[in-house]
């Protein structure tokens, strides 16, 4: 057969095969599985604020930036104890004409750790000069993964058990796998306090350590996807 008869035919062959492979594809379902868990919220977040007012702005603008910087520095020198500045704002203070009469400046410093009683002990120090105004708690990033991982292992597990159930339930003896995703996250974080009452005067006694209970929060994994039953 001449070489190019040979090829015609061979790509009429393959042609006519095509229908047949298509007709031998399984029925597809799409499946979602999912494992969740609750997680002791292992990291404490607590923000301290400090307020000054002025005739003008530059002077409580420098004694709040001073404290700030005072507070940063002792908590950053305990191990465990991270510290960032966190907002800084200036906002006029008006008499009852609206007349501007000064100003007030409020600066925030965010402290987060693990280890609760030593911030506990921190913020007790610092609540003679500071006034926290608020704590939350949530999970910390290494033990999120820790347990995304574990509850990915648990999710795929469900999958492939609806996925097989399925395939008998429609008296195939498996299925094969066609696309799936992933879907995660963490439910809201349980706590928030916000700021305490301002003492008279502007006087802040110095507090006795923070009683901390940080709860626990959900960690969810979801898998989405289609298989072909076989």
């Amino acid at each position: 057969m001449p070489f190019l008869l040979r090829r015609a035919a061979l790509a009429v062959g393959i042609a006519l095969c095509l229908p047949v492979t298509a007709a031998l594809a399984g029925p597809t379902l799409t499946l979602s599985a999912e494992a969740r868990s609750r997680v002791p919220n292992d990291e404490m977040i607590v923000t301290m604020a400090v307020e000054r007012e002025g005739a003008q702005p530059g002077q409580p603008n420098d004694q709040v930036n001073r404290e700030l910087a005072d507070a940063i520095d002792r908590a950053r020198k305990l191990p465990g104890v991270q510290a960032r500045l966190g907002q800084v704002w200036t906002q006029t203070v008006q008499n009852s004409q609206g007349r501007i009469t000064g100003y007030r400046v409020r600066g925030e410093v965010v402290l987060e750790s693990r280890h609760f009683g030593d911030l506990g002990q921190l913020v007790g120090a610092l609540g003679a000069r500071l006034q926290m105004a608020g704590v939350g708690f949530q999970v910390s990033a290494q033990r999120r993964e820790e347990e995304r991982a574990r509850l990915i292992d648990q999710a795929a597990a469900a999958f492939r058990a609806k996925a097989q159930a399925a395939a008998r339930a429609f008296g195939m003896n498996g299925y094969e796998l066609r696309s799936v995703a992933l879907q995660d996250g963490v439910g809201p974080q349980p706590r928030y306090q916000p700021a305490p009452m301002a003492l008279a005067d502007g006087v802040r006694a110095a507090a006795a350590p923070m009683p901390v209970e940080g709860g626990d929060s959900e960690i969810v994994v979801g898998l989405s996807g289609s298989v072909e039953l076989r």
